[in-house]
């Protein structure tokens, strides 16, 4: 189990000494835990200092060997004002982003969502569930707990394209947008992270208002998915909407296809023309997006430009002109209760790019994103134009912070996710905490440093 071992540095000149110092009191310890409480108790004396060295480690050999590796090649990296980091998590940063930049939270789409994400984590906090506005039994039933977490350790022994919540559009979106909500409520509450700005990435809006308390009753927006048609028949599953839609006249919910794409230059033409049923639902980066429509076209598309793509597992139409035939009834869908306004900047496409705290205009932002391409490097610009230089990803999978790099690539920004495919929640939870505290993010130290020194 990865801990977490805080060393306060003052300047530069110091590395050398405390890791020197560091690699001594390792040589005289015989228990690794009492030297890990007792680099804490040391750090949380220590007056604010401007820098933090961050060494995870799970024994007193992995300790000794990212000190080392940290004397070896820390210089190099501050030199060049760039973050020291070793695949076991440990970082130190020359330029934390923390005193002066904003932390968002950015919450990825529902076809993040994996068998297995997330599976211990109400084993490491039994009492996530505890306290919620959201009724613990409703937040329970809303996890699908058997199909999200398989009854095979890691979820490994699931085809993902066979997986049963992508059979099902609205049990995903209610795994997704609760863990989402749990995931959000322990940062805020327990560790006292606290974003003052928030984006969302597709259906990923609807984690971001949910988890960051907009609304009174989120578990609503459960119960409309099920009981109203537009999400359960309209846009999944049998796809009514192609039928009525004058785009889609004639086309079939089996021929309807979403399908991921790298292009290496300029976008190709889609000629819609020329019949082409053809829509690009997601732009992640300049070089990736995502597709949908008509299976043959999207099969001539390709090879007619010669690109390569990867046909997705979810089917919903989305993200595109035919769902303004369904956009009066998704305003109503969307508009609820409103809770207390949080303290939040909520980043959205434009027109919405600062969404104002009333029903109806946060559901007009919701209904903006469901007709238009997500241009997630323009999110993600606003969010950098308004100060965000902290983006920590709620949700499963690591693809939006990965995004965010490409995007914002030269500047100034550091992405911390809560979860990275392979790795379990402890060890996830473990990175995150040490790339935050590196970079100055207030924080709850004391809840940290218990959680750590406790594992």
């Amino acid at each position: 189990m990865p801990h977490i071992i805080p060393l306060a540095i003052s300047s530069p000149d110091q590395i050398d000494l405390i890791l020197k110092d560091l690699h001594a009191r390792i040589d005289r310890s015989s228990s690794f835990p009492e030297l890990v409480a007792d680099c804490w108790t040391q750090y949380t004396q220590t007056a604010a200092t401007p820098f933090v060295l961050v060494l995870v480690a799970s024994d007193l050999q992995s300790l000794q060997k990212e000190a080392q590796i940290c004397q070896q090649t820390w210089s190099r990296c501050w030199t060049a004002g760039q973050d020291w980091k070793t695949p076991a998590g440990s970082i130190l940063t020359p330029q934390p982003a923390g005193p002066t930049g904003k932390l968002a939270f950015v919450y990825p789409g529902i076809g993040s969502l994996y068998p297995g994400y997330s599976r211990d984590l109400l084993t490491l906090f039994p009492d996530a569930l505890n306290g919620l506005p959201v009724p613990q039994n409703e937040l329970l039933a809303m996890l699908h707990r058997e199909h999200l977490w398989p009854a095979d350790t890691d979820g490994s022994g699931t085809a993902e394209a066979d997986w049963p919540l992508y059979r099902d559009i609205v049990a995903q979106a209610e795994a997704t947008v609760s863990l989402a909500y749990v995931w959000t409520h322990l940062l805020r509450d327990r560790f006292e992270i606290q974003p003052t700005m928030a984006l969302g990435y597709s259906l990923g809006e609807l984690a971001m208002f949910s988890g960051c308390g907009c609304w009174q009753q989120p578990q609503e927006l459960a119960t409309r998915f099920r009981q109203w048609p537009s999400f359960r028949e309209r846009l999944s599953n049998e796809m009514t909407l192609l039928q009525s839609a004058s785009q889609t006249k004639g086309l079939q919910a089996n021929e309807w296809t979403n399908c991921l794409v790298q292009v290496t230059g300029p976008i190709p033409e889609i000629r819609h023309d020329a019949g082409e049923q053809i829509y690009i639902t997601h732009l992640n980066t300049s070089r990736e997006l995502v597709i949908a429509g008509r299976d043959r076209d999207i099969t001539s598309w390709l090879t007619r430009h010669n690109v390569r793509g990867q046909t997705l597992p979810s089917r919903l139409i989305y993200h595109c002109e035919p769902v303004k035939f369904e956009a009066e009834t998704l305003q109503t869908l969307f508009e609820l209760p409103l809770a207390e306004r949080p303290a939040i900047d909520f980043v959205s496409m434009p027109p919405y790019g600062r969404v104002p705290h009333d029903s109806k205009s946060i559901a007009r932002t919701l209904v903006n994103t469901a007709i238009r391409t997500v241009n997630w490097p323009e999110i993600v610009g606003l969010a950098h134009q308004r100060g965000a230089r902290i983006f920590v990803e709620i949700g499963p999978r690591n693809s939006c912070s990965s995004w965010i790099q490409t995007i914002l690539n030269g500047k100034p920004h550091t992405t911390a996710s809560t979860d990275r495919k392979g790795f379990d929640v402890a060890t996830s939870l473990t990175r995150l905490f040490a790339q935050l505290l590196s970079h100055r993010v207030a924080m709850s130290e004391s809840a940290v440093m218990a959680w750590s020194v406790s594992k």
